[in-house]
C-alpha cells in the first residue's frame, strides 16, 4: 500500500481516538474488521499495552493480522473470532473500541451488547463507541441512533462521564462520533453540558 493509501485508509480513526485519550493498559477492538481503527488505537496505546481484536469473521482477522504485522510499533495484539451478541470471552479489560458496529444490532439487543461490554471492563474501564449519528440508516449501516441517544443509551448500561469526544466529516452519512465512557457507580448524566447536548 501506498503511504497516500496509508494516510487515506487511517484518516478517520487518527481524527477520532486521540480526542478520547485511551489510556495505556489492556484493550479490545471489538468488530475490528481488518484493523484500521486497531491500528490507530495501538499506537495510541503505545508497546507497554496489550490489545485484543475480536470479530466473528475470520477472514477480517488475518486482513487485520496482515494489516498490523507491516505497522511498525504497538502493541502485543492477539486474535479471537467471537460474536459480539454474546457474552464476551474477555475480562480485566482497562478499555473497549467499537468502531461503526453498534448500528448492526438492532435497537433492541443494543443494551445487551453494552452490557457484556460492560462485564469484560474492569472499574474505571473505558469504553469508546464510533459511530455515525443519524437516525436514519440505510442497508450498510441498518440501525444506527443519533448522538443523544447513544450518550443516553451508554448511560442507561451503566457508563459514566457519557459524552462525545470527537467528531470527524464523512463523504458517507455526513458524519462521524466518537462517544467515550468509564466504568462507574451512580448517574453518569452530564446535565446541561455541550457534551450532553450534542
Amino acid at each position: 500500500m501506498s503511504s497516500f493509501g496509508r494516510a487515506r485508509r487511517l484518516e478517520k480513526p487518527l481524527k477520532l481516538l486521540p480526542g478520547c485519550h485511551p489510556r495505556p493498559g489492556r484493550w479490545a477492538d471489538l468488530g475490528s474488521g481488518d484493523g484500521v481503527f486497531t491500528e490507530v488505537l495501538g499506537h495510541l496505546l503505545g508497546a507497554g499495552s496489550s490489545l485484543v481484536a475480536l470479530d466473528w469473521d475470520r477472514q477480517a482477522l488475518l486482513r487485520c493480522q496482515d494489516q498490523l504485522s507491516k505497522a511498525r510499533s504497538g502493541p502485543a495484539t492477539s486474535f479471537v473470532q467471537a460474536d459480539l451478541g454474546r457474552p464476551l470471552p474477555l475480562r480485566g479489560l482497562h478499555g473497549a473500541l467499537m468502531a461503526n458496529v453498534l448500528h448492526f444490532f438492532q435497537d433492541s439487543l443494543k443494551p445487551q451488547v453494552l452490557s457484556h461490554i460492560r462485564q469484560s471492563l474492569l472499574p474505571g474501564g473505558q469504553l469508546i463507541l464510533v459511530e455515525y449519528p443519524t437516525e436514519r440508516g440505510n442497508r450498510a449501516v441498518p440501525y444506527p441512533m443519533s448522538a443523544p441517544q447513544i450518550v443516553r443509551l451508554v448511560e442507561d448500561a451503566g457508563f459514566r462521564r457519557v459524552h462525545v469526544a470527537a467528531r470527524t466529516p464523512s463523504s458517507f452519512l455526513r458524519e462521524m462520533v466518537a462517544i467515550t465512557g468509564w466504568v462507574g457507580q451512580g448517574s453518569s448524566r452530564l446535565g446541561s453540558t455541550e457534551e450532553s447536548a450534542v
